[in-house]
């Protein structure tokens, strides 16, 4: 849906369709647990924890987009990523919780409250039957927090803020490396590595504002071309090693040059508004994806993933959109409509 706040970027919706894809593919394969898909270009689904990346690179740059040089109503910019994201946030949690059987465990109460709030990943929480992506929700809410902030900041020392803090956050998961051996939870469920990706899609957008209105179709190409180089070295790098340090980084890199490249792309994709509109029911289809699987999994064929996982998954993503679809205009629309302008007119001049 159009915010009331920018003008639609089309392409944007392409790109949310393509994260919630990664993550749909990956989720499922490890719902139906497939061995591991052995083709070099098969790791965005292999490692389809990419999606979520591409997910807050789109966030650091939409709302970096959307303030631009305005001012921002503080009040009413987060009352508008309450209502963007906690509807259909606590319609899920919720319905988690009430299909667990009893006898439940005495902390489900607590863990359900403790869910709802931005610092959430912070607790080995309970989300439920089906919240085990939740965290990435919190992640994204600890970010719109401080955003005022940090775009303020941005627009008045340049892109070396931006930089300078991702330089001090690699330099903070070294040390955190060095003294404590954490490395890929540290650096990937918690804002200390999902930092720079915020980071970087606020920097993407300086560029785009910057840019010519076209670009070559070479890049956003290799730009994909890196991101499937990197999404392999993910899954063959130990979980305990050092590389976690900077893996975040160069993935959200490469992400933030494909969002502009493809943005200012002559061309776009084959089956754009289809695309577009499996960008705009995105965050449905992520939070309904593990109910649908739950309900379709019983009736699917059982074998390896040679001869039934494409089929399995055909039918899964077939399940997936119409609930997803349906979540949208009943849950979430309803709110984003209430969503309100929270940039400040600027001054007129005398």
């Amino acid at each position: 849906m159009q915010s009331k706040n920018t003008a639609y970027l089309g392409r944007l919706d392409h790109l949310r369709a393509l994260a919630a894809l990664c993550v749909v593919l990956f989720e499922f394969r490890g719902y139906m647990r497939q061995l591991p898909l052995p083709r070099f270009p098969l790791a965005l689904i292999e490692h389809g924890q990419v999606g979520v990346t591409l997910f807050m690179v789109i966030s650091g740059f939409i709302l970096s987009h959307i303030v631009g040089d305005a001012d921002l109503d503080v009040p009413k910019f987060y009352l508008n990523r309450i209502l963007r994201i906690y509807p259909l946030f606590i319609f899920i949690v919720a319905l988690g919780y009430f299909v667990t059987p009893d006898p439940r465990e005495t902390q489900t109460g607590i863990d359900f409250l403790l869910a709802l709030l931005p610092i959430s990943n912070l607790y080995r929480l309970h989300y439920g039957a089906y919240g085990g992506m939740m965290w990435s929700i919190a992640v994204e809410l600890q970010f719109y927090l401080i955003f005022p902030f940090f775009w303020q900041l941005l627009r008045i020392r340049g892109a070396s803020v931006g930089l300078g803090l991702i330089a001090f956050m690699i330099g903070t998961r070294t040390l955190a490396y060095l003294s404590a051996g954490a490395a890929y939870s540290f650096g990937y469920f918690s804002l200390f590595g999902s930092i720079d990706a915020f980071v970087i899609g606020c920097l993407a957008q300086l560029a785009f504002a910057r840019l010519p209105k076209q670009l070559p179709i070479w890049i956003p190409v290799l730009a994909l071309v890196a991101i499937v180089a990197i999404a392999h070295g993910e899954l063959r790098s130990s979980l305990t090693g050092p590389s976690w340090i900077v893996w975040p980084t160069l993935l959200s890199a490469s992400f933030g040059v494909l969002l502009v490249g493809y943005l200012k792309a002559p061309y776009g994709i084959v089956g754009g508004r289809f695309a577009a509109f499996v960008g705009r029911v995105s965050f449905s289809m992520y939070v309904w994806q593990y109910v649908v699987f739950e309900a379709i999994g019983r009736f699917l064929p059982v074998g390896g993933w040679v001869d039934t996982y494409v089929l399995d998954l055909l039918v899964a993503f077939a399940a997936v959109l119409p609930v997803a679809i349906a979540s949208y205009y009943v849950v979430e629309r309803p709110f984003l409509e209430l969503r309100v302008q929270y940039l400040k007119p600027k001054p007129e001049s005398v």
